[in-house]
């Protein structure tokens, strides 16, 4: 275990929910870029090299990789950077409002 300030790493954390869930990605017509766009700067910060592919201008899609020491199998984490639409008048809060309230995102 390391030193790490967890409380600040959850505070990060929350953060870059909060402005990732601000990027409306919702799909049709599929607006993926910005998100991805938000993903690569997130993982240039840290050093990560990533490459995007665009299919079509808004769409894309984004590959990063870290190599490990080969002691542990491998981890793959996957996930839609598109989500549903979502329809203001239908949820309590703006649903790409990213609020952080009570806690919660």
């Amino acid at each position: 275990m390391n030193d790490s300030d967890w409380t600040q790493v959850g505070s990060e954390a929350v953060d870059r929910l909060s402005r990732y869930i601000q990027i409306d990605t919702a799909n049709s017509p599929g607006n993926e870029r910005a998100g991805a766009e938000f993903l690569e700067d997130l993982l240039s910060s840290e050093s990560i090299p990533s490459t995007m592919f665009r299919p079509e201008p808004d769409r894309a899609n984004l590959l990063a990789s870290l190599d490990g020491e080969g002691a542990e199998p491998p981890v793959l984490l996957l996930h839609h950077i598109d989500v549903v639409p979502a329809a203001s008048d239908r949820w309590p809060r703006e649903p790409f409002g990213g609020l952080i309230e009570d806690g919660h995102v």
